[in-house]
């Protein structure tokens, strides 16, 4: 690349035949008076997403960095395969003073997208991380997701480490951050990390917000790798993530993520396949330790009810 990149976009992709090309597209489009790369992270497809980025590689070489990732690598948590290596991989290999990322099944709409959020961040330097409004296809219908009537009056939303997931309107598809703001070493420590984690370890060093305007399309598929597990391992890895947050990362003790930690235990606990397990054991006595005495007889009680049922 002739150029240093300002901005690095990261995306990983795995299965992702029939939506990596729109993604791709979404990126190249964008205008922007600054050099930008795009690291493109391919996990070892079997449904042809491999070949349709070594095209692409080819074709725009001065701006995709190509890398074949293997299946051995993969990481599984509680037994489920994750994108987890090839994510963090990429966000290593970054060369950009900021990152955006866009996995390889969604797709960016505003060809201003990047060019909007970087002057933002360019002149106010106490903030470390922003995203935008966006929408949600589902079976080919696109929707407002549900926070939008909920902050319609507080655009742009200002996030800091009291109010962030309430409600949940950073979706990762459309975040850019400051590359010095990223841990490698802290996330190497930590065994549920997600990309929740990576906005908090951003907040802490510095101000976040959500911008006014709507810059890309988030497509629910049953493909994706979240959409594919069952609800109660849905739950019960939103709680682990979380749990490790308020443990791992500093300042993380706030009311709404405890809130929202409590929220998924519970959620676990009730979706729990197995009751007899030791996992089911160990949520149980998290439930001791972190949900007042109503609140658990009020639980089990549900629990018990269903079981007999």
């Amino acid at each position: 690349m002739s150029k240093e990149p300002l901005v690095s976009i990261s995306v990983v992709t795995y299965n992702h035949k029939d939506y990596i090309e729109q993604c791709l597209e979404g990126i190249l489009m964008q205008q922007t008076t600054f050099p930008f790369e795009i690291i493109l992270g391919e996990d070892e497809s079997n449904d042809g997403t491999r070949d349709i980025c070594i095209d692409y590689a080819k074709k725009y070489p001065d701006k995709i960095r190509l890398f074949l990732r293997s299946r051995k690598d993969v990481i599984h948590i509680n037994g489920n395969p994750t994108g987890r290596y090839n994510f963090t991989q990429n966000l290593k290999t970054c060369q950009g003073k900021y990152i955006a990322v866009c996995e390889g099944d969604d797709y960016w709409a505003d060809p201003l997208k990047l060019q909007k959020q970087v002057d933002f961040l360019e002149v106010n330097e106490d903030y470390s991380i922003c995203w935008t409004k966006y929408s949600i296809n589902k079976r080919n219908c696109i929707e407002d997701p549900e926070w939008f009537d909920l902050l319609k009056d507080k655009m742009p939303y200002k996030i800091d480490l009291n109010n962030i997931f309430v409600p949940y309107c950073t979706q990762t598809l459309t975040v850019l951050f400051r590359r010095n703001s990223y841990d490698d070493n802290l996330i190497k420590s930590l065994k549920y990390f997600r990309d929740n984690t990576l906005y908090v370890i951003c907040l802490n060093k510095g101000k976040g917000i959500v911008l006014d305007f709507n810059s890309a399309i988030y497509n629910i598929h049953t493909g994706g790798i979240y959409s594919s597990l069952t609800r109660y391992k849905q739950k019960y890895a939103s709680y682990l993530n979380l749990k490790e947050i308020i443990e791992k990362i500093p300042n993380c003790n706030t009311s709404n993520i405890l809130t929202l930690r409590n929220h998924f235990l519970v959620n676990s606990v009730e979706l729990y396949p197995k009751h007899l397990s030791l996992n089911y054991f160990y949520l149980v006595i998290d439930c001791m330790r972190f949900l007042k005495l109503k609140k658990n007889l009020t639980l089990f009680k549900r629990i018990l009810i269903r079981k007999w049922e």
